[in-house]
């Protein structure tokens, strides 16, 4: 840390100090964002600059309704107080393994088979 931020820091706690306030405190780490907060924000971000880039009625409707699924669960999770898992909680791996397998074979699935029954192009030339 540079030795002028160090000095700030000290000066601003005197001056607190001297005018009876107390120094300010760090938020505990349950007060800390979760990864899905995180998530609920970049969606409610992320919509919110497409309908700013996009004006088209079929656009607003899309991410105006993402927009909205963002905002509507963020005011339930605050409701119901729900901080997601605790720090404790076991973290399973295959449940992920299990995800990704479903996707990409959902994935090869569409690509070799299914796009040319449900859009009459195939995805793949030849």
């Amino acid at each position: 840390m540079p030795r002028q931020s160090r000095s700030l820091r000290k000066l601003v706690k005197d001056v607190a100090a001297a005018n009876g306030a107390a120094p300010p405190e760090r938020p505990a780490a349950s007060d800390a964002p979760t990864p899905a907060l995180r998530v609920r924000l970049a969606v409610k971000v992320w919509a919110f600059g497409r309908l700013l880039a996009n004006g088209e009625l079929n656009s607003v409707l899309l991410f105006g309704s993402f927009l909205a699924y963002g905002v509507v669960d963020r005011i339930a999770v605050k409701k119901r107080g729900d901080n997601g898992p605790g720090p404790d909680a076991a973290v399973n791996v295959m449940g992920d393994v299990g995800a990704v397998v479903v996707g990409l074979g959902a994935y090869a699935a569409i690509l070799l088979w299914l796009h040319p029954i449900a859009f009459g192009v195939a995805a793949l030339p030849g």
